[in-house]
């Protein structure tokens, strides 16, 4: 479901007082465009949308740039930080920011109609005693994240694949395997 309301671009903030549930802005339609104004998005012809939520969480990261490398929360962030001391520290070598890995080629249709790779670009990835390891930080994963790790996983079943969460209640100096942590959630939410 979407919400929408047709103010003024001046008056966000009676948009946020009238509606308080808002759902996921629906993209591909031509004319939409969006910015971000006080915590709103403003759509074209001065239609104001809510933030962006998806399964009910709203999305509040913010781009983050550390060694002139930007990235997409400060929670990649982190890792990044973390990741550069294990490679200060020898524990790996060739640490990567933002890999590309192509999961699906192009291929032109019946019809003549290119289309294009499909790609997974990663968040991370380095060498840990000889092996390749690729990194995505989560905060929360979509459908198709999991759809692209099946694939990567089939297409590059040499390389190692975490998907690590920040925790500072279960994980180790601060992390945690994504799988891990959503199991110890279920089941810290079935106690209750």
């Amino acid at each position: 479901m979407l919400t929408w309301a047709a103010f003024s671009v001046q008056k966000p903030a009676q948009f946020a007082g009238k509606f308080s549930t808002y759902s996921t802005l629906v993209r591909g339609h031509t004319g939409v465009t969006a910015e971000r104004k006080n915590g709103l998005f403003i759509c074209a012809r001065g239609i104001a949308c809510g933030p962006i939520k998806r399964r009910g969480i709203e999305m509040r990261s913010k781009k983050v740039t550390v060694d002139g490398i930007l990235f997409d929360s400060k929670t990649e962030a982190d890792y990044y930080v973390f990741l550069r001391y294990q490679e200060k520290t020898g524990a790996i070598s060739n640490l990567r920011c933002h890999p590309r890995y192509e999961l699906i080629p192009a291929i032109t249709t019946m019809q003549g109609k290119r289309q294009r790779a499909i790609n997974y670009i990663l968040d991370f990835d380095y060498i840990r005693d000889g092996k390749r390891v690729a990194v995505d930080v989560k905060g929360w994963a979509m459908e198709d994240a999991q759809l692209k790790r099946k694939l990567f996983q089939w297409k590059y079943p040499t390389i190692e694949l975490q998907w690590v969460a920040k925790s500072l209640k279960w994980g180790h100096a601060g992390w945690i395997d994504y799988d891990d942590l959503q199991t110890l959630r279920r089941r810290e939410k079935r106690k209750k």
